[in-house]
């Protein structure tokens, strides 16, 4: 058997149950907040996108549905800067 004196919190019916549990929330708060995700900052001077109709389309455009029929919302565009250099070697290739 084991008679060595058992060690635990009595915090079950203390009155300073309050400030632990406010300490508790606050460190786990602080730090989990890196984790959570950044806001994003709306630069002045943007608008929303304008809904479009199909006979509007000009080029090749990602169209996302609304719940106006037939008015859709492009998608964000994104600029991608490619710069390729392909060789061909003709010697490499099976006749």
């Amino acid at each position: 058997m084991n008679n060595r004196p058992r060690i635990h919190l009595a915090i079950r019916n203390s009155p300073s149950r309050p400030i632990v549990l406010t300490t508790l929330f606050a460190v786990a708060i602080a730090i989990s907040s890196p984790l959570w995700p950044a806001k994003a900052q709306v630069q002045s001077g943007t608008t929303l996108p304008k809904l479009v109709s199909l006979d509007k389309v000009t080029s090749g455009m990602l169209l996302l549905r609304t719940k106006k029929p037939g008015r859709y919302l492009p998608a964000p565009m994104v600029m991608t800067k490619v710069d390729m250099q392909i060789n061909v070697f003709w010697n490499m290739l099976p006749r």
